[in-house]
Parts: C-alpha cells; sequence; structure tokens
C-alpha cells in the first residue's frame, strides 16, 4: 500500500501553464491577478477490510493534521452512504476531504503534498480529485460562510450557453443540519430524490457525503451547465416536493447552498 504503487491518472479542466524566469532584455510581466480562493473535493475508496478500517480511523486521527495546514481556511472529513451516497446506511469504503483554500497555488500544493490527503490518496484504490471557484454562496455552515464567491467569474454561468469555450460546468454543494424531528420524514424521501437527481439531464456526477450521520447531510452534484441546474432545481418531482416541505416545516437548524465553476476533475486509480 505504499507511494510506489504504479497509478493510472484521468483529467480534465484547467491546467495552469508552468511559471517562466523573465530573460534579460525581457519587459517584467504584469502583477499578477488577486488570489482567488479555492475550494477542493477529494473522494477516495478503500478496498478490503484493513485498507477501510484504517480510514474510518483517520477520521478522528487526521484531524491534527488538517487543524495545522497554512492556507487552509476551512476543511470538513467527510464519510458517505451507500449506492451513490444518498443512504442513511454507511458505505464503510467511501470517504472525502473538502477543503477551501486561500488560492489556487494553495490548492495546487495541498493536492500534490499536503501528508493527509497524498496518505489517504496512497492507501486508496481510487482517488478523486474536484477543484472548485465559488460562483455564489447562501446561508451559512455551523455559523461559517466558507466559501468566497469569485465576483470576477460569477458573470460566467450566465452566458455558459452563449459562449461555451468559458468554463461552463458547474457544481453545486447543499448542506443542511436536520432537526431530530424530521430525521424520519427527510430519510423517507431520500431514495426517490436520488433516483430524480441520477436520471436529471445535464448531470453527470451526484454523491451524498456528510460529517455526522443521518443528522448532517451534504449533497454534490457535478452540472454540464446552469441551465440544466436551474431546470432540475424549478423543476417538480420529488426533490421540488422536498424543498417545499422542508421551508414550510423548518426541517434544518441551518443550512448552506453553494454554487461553483468547475476548475478540474482528476481521478487517479492504483493499480493493484
Amino acid at each position: 500500500m505504499g507511494g510506489n504503487t504504479p497509478a493510472q491518472r484521468s483529467s480534465e479542466g484547467i491546467n495552469s501553464p508552468q511559471p517562466r524566469s523573465v530573460q534579460q532584455g525581457e519587459a517584467s510581466p504584469a502583477p499578477r491577478a488577486p488570489s482567488v480562493q479555492t475550494s477542493t473535493l477529494s473522494l477516495f475508496e478503500f478496498e478490503g477490510l484493513p485498507d477501510r478500517a484504517w480510514a474510518f480511523v483517520q477520521m478522528g486521527l487526521a484531524h491534527w493534521r488538517m487543524r495545522r495546514t497554512p492556507h487552509l481556511t476551512f476543511y470538513k472529513l467527510v464519510g458517505s452512504g451507500r449506492g451513490a451516497g444518498f443512504d442513511p446506511r454507511p458505505n464503510w469504503g467511501c470517504y472525502g476531504i473538502l477543503c477551501a483554500w486561500e488560492s489556487s497555488d494553495a490548492a495546487r500544493e495541498g493536492l500534490a503534498n499536503h501528508p493527509v490527503i497524498t496518505r489517504w490518496g496512497r492507501r486508496a484504490v481510487r482517488a478523486r480529485h474536484i477543484t472548485l471557484e465559488a460562483l455564489s454562496v447562501r446561508g451559512s455552515w455551523s455559523g461559517q460562510t466558507p466559501f468566497v464567491p469569485n465576483i470576477a467569474a460569477d458573470s460566467d454561468p450566465q452566458n455558459a450557453q452563449v459562449k461555451p469555450e468559458v468554463a461552463t460546468k458547474i457544481a453545486v454543494l447543499t448542506r443542511a443540519t436536520l432537526r431530530l424531528s424530521v430525521l424520519a420524514r427527510f430519510w423517507e424521501r431520500v431514495p426517490a430524490i436520488s433516483d430524480q437527481i441520477k436520471q436529471a439531464p445535464g448531470c453527470f456526477f451526484s454523491v451524498g457525503i456528510g460529517e455526522v450521520p443521518l443528522k448532517h447531510q451534504i449533497t454534490f452534484s457535478l452540472w454540464d451547465n446552469l441551465t440544466a441546474l436551474d431546470a432540475f432545481g424549478k423543476g417538480e418531482g420529488p426533490h421540488g416536493a422536498a424543498v417545499r416541505s422542508a421551508y414550510a416545516g423548518h426541517w434544518f437548524k441551518d443550512q448552506l447552498f453553494a454554487r461553483f465553476r468547475l476548475v478540474s476533475d482528476e481521478t487517479i486509480t492504483h493499480l493493484r
């Protein structure tokens, strides 16, 4: 399970060019643009009882290192439910690390060299690293607003259908703390919502994750464009009915809804 395991990489997104030194007689490069907060979601799949048990223990032990990470403004260690995650029964083989970094450079450095992320990646049979820039954020997460919108990029999704060459793929993260009195009502609706999002046009990935089983629920999904996302969000069916019930019945103690621009999406599969 060490670092010498061969791996296959697949990726899509934006690859930043390598910096080039300025030669004598050349004009100095223009000042760099202000840093943009960059978020990452890393999902790890573990096989076999030893590695699954190790990953479960890391959900407690890894906090020590994560709290001491430079340029990391927010993080959460999360588990997942069975199937695509939308199941109250835990998936003991899938765990994740959600991070908000001060800049894109910090995010790249973190994914490449952070001791927790790289160690989890070496033990996992598959690791998926999704890099994001926030476009809009509404609500709070345990009293915090962890994601900072990139105002300069905020107009891109609105023009996605007319400018397909501009980063059009959109990520959505929702997080809620459920009131104990509505746990049964919430979870009985989840299977139908999960089936609906799997069949939604334009949605090419979705997963349910969370900090505490049953009580804290996070949904994360990737969409081809803003049009497809809005069509799903404003449509009828189990999702729309659940949203209306949740607001009318005050199901959540707190909630957060965030949209992101998808910057890159890379999966690393270890060959064993």
